[in-house]
């Protein structure tokens, strides 16, 4: 069940404009600053499965620019 789900992450990432799939993966800090929220945007670049996410985003985005 989990294959799926990241398949489907990924086809969504795919089919999604760069900017809009970097966005899906990007932590953004809440409109109402709650205590939940600040570790979120706090951690958002020690983790390594947001920054493999990233970096995929970027790299998608560069070959399709590319070709």
């Amino acid at each position: 069940m989990r294959v799926a789900e990241v398949l489907s992450d990924l086809t969504t990432l795919y089919l999604a404009d760069p900017k809009a799939a970097l966005a899906l993966v990007t932590a953004r800090e809440s409109q109402d600053r709650t205590a939940e929220a600040e570790p979120i945007a706090r951690y958002e670049d020690d983790d390594p499965d947001l920054q493999r996410a990233k970096s995929l985003v970027h790299l998608h985005a560069s070959v399709k620019v590319a070709h």
